[in-house]
């Protein structure tokens, strides 16, 4: 596995604009939701928007709160807003009918929510080889942030930078993460380490050919030519967050990559969704799949509309 640090270019501060997030916990767990928050370093502007139910997967028993700050979460001014809290209310029962992914990317839509955190319980959100998981389902029309309870504690402690790891096969919808995490990175400290695994490169093969000779271009894409394609990614731009790329070459690279993102060295990984059905995905033994099917540690999705 061969990695390049890359230098980044320092860009212009986050806007003080509302960043609206909403926390969907599974069950009266919404504890869990502001202790989780309150690791959130200081934001101009965060509306919170705390959802939950007496049921899970209820969506007649759902609730929501409001918290604002004009300094972030971490404040001593943060205050939960009566009048906001019942107005949000009102808009939440007018959300349905429907399922619970239906009603929560209703009422996303409606207050224009920047990201969703998904508090996952210990038994909750169990992920079927049939069907998507709740946070998959609605990462199709948001970002989601995806995090189960057991871990909370650990990648949001403040003292260093969220590590991410965002694996790449080259594909579009895998590169349709990088702009939300790159919303993500302008608020939340975060190093970030983009992994292109050499097996999966084929998706890519089109733009490699482009640039060598038909007998090269068979022969697939060199560490070289992936260290290039990740550079070019990475220099689009993510802030003030430290970057590096990393090319895995080995035999087994969805092992390598589970092994080194359950590690402690990765606090959180970032993928793409390509807009197939998972069973589809699981026959096409897409990285995405192989990779989700493995991961202990929060998962930052988005799904692409043309993947």
């Amino acid at each position: 596995m061969k990695a390049t640090p890359l230098a980044r270019n320092k860009s212009s501060a986050f806007d003080s604009i509302t960043m609206r997030l909403v926390v969907y916990c599974e069950g009266s767990t919404d504890e869990f939701a502001l202790q989780l928050l309150s690791r959130i370093p200081s934001v101009p502007g965060l509306e919170v928007h705390v959802i939950g139910g007496s049921e899970p997967r209820n969506c007649k028993n759902l609730y929501v709160c409001v918290i604002r700050s004009a300094h972030g979460i971490q404040s001593s001014v943060n205050r939960l807003s009566a009048a906001e809290t019942q107005s949000a209310q009102v808009l939440l029962t007018k959300c349905g009918p429907g399922n619970v992914c239906e009603v929560l990317a209703r009422y996303c839509t409606r207050i224009a929510a920047n990201l969703i955190i998904v508090a996952m319980t210990p038994g909750g959100g169990v992920r079927r080889w049939w069907s998507a998981s709740l946070p998959e389902r609605l990462a199709y029309h948001f970002p989601v942030l995806a995090i189960p309870a057991e871990d909370s504690s650990g990648p949001f402690g403040m003292d260093r930078c969220l590590r991410w790891l965002v694996p790449l096969d080259g594909s579009g919808f895998a590169e349709a993460v990088l702009n939300p995490l790159r919303s993500l990175a302008t608020w939340l400290p975060s190093s970030i380490t983009l992994l292109q695994p050499l097996a999966f490169a084929g998706l890519w093969r089109e733009r490699v050919g482009r640039n060598h000779v038909a007998a090269v271009s068979k022969m697939g894409p060199s560490i070289a030519d992936s260290c290039d394609y990740l550079a070019e990614l990475a220099e689009r731009g993510f802030g003030d967050s430290p970057t590096r790329v990393c090319c895995a070459t080995d035999s087994d690279a969805v092992r390598s990559i589970i092994r080194l993102a359950n590690s402690s060295a990765i606090d959180a990984v970032a993928i793409g969704l390509s807009n197939r059905w998972r069973i589809t995905r699981v026959l096409a033994a897409e990285l995405n799949e192989l990779l989700l099917r493995s991961l202990r540690k929060p998962v930052l999705l988005f799904g692409s509309a043309s993947g």
